[in-house]
């Protein structure tokens, strides 16, 4: 899969870019840390997910951001942190060491829009 180009979230309202993409297809928010070495490989694992629209904010300069996330999504704050929404709901949350590229793809294309596909963080992460 061909990854898209990622959008840089800098302010809160930029989150509605974020719900509004959603409606159409799934698409990725990555969280991260830019003085982090977990975070420095979670990125790389993020920047070669194709198949979604990508966003993504540095919470050192959108701490406002990250925290509107989390109140938006309904989901606890973590950095590095990888939420692929759908429709406006976070339909798989994966922080740290569990952020990769292929076990993303993996869900994007065999799970989402399935009837009685794996919706939670745990029966994901158990097939993946």
């Amino acid at each position: 899969m061909n990854p898209q180009p990622i959008q840089i979230l800098k302010i809160v309202d930029d989150l509605d870019a974020v719900t509004e993409a959603s409606q159409s297809s799934p698409v990725l928010l990555f969280k991260h840390s830019l003085t982090c070495p977990i975070s420095a490989r979670a990125q790389e694992q993020f920047v070669g997910v194709g198949g979604a629209p990508r966003f993504a904010l540095a919470v050192q300069y959108a701490g406002d951001v990250s925290e509107a996330v989390a109140e938006r999504f309904s989901t606890p704050h973590a950095s590095p942190q990888l939420l692929v929404i759908d429709k406006g709901e976070v339909t798989l949350e994966l922080t740290h060491s569990q952020i990769k590229a292929e076990a993303v793809e993996k869900y994007l294309t065999d799970e989402l829009g399935k009837e009685g596909a794996a919706r939670t963080d745990a029966e994901v992460r158990a097939r993946y």
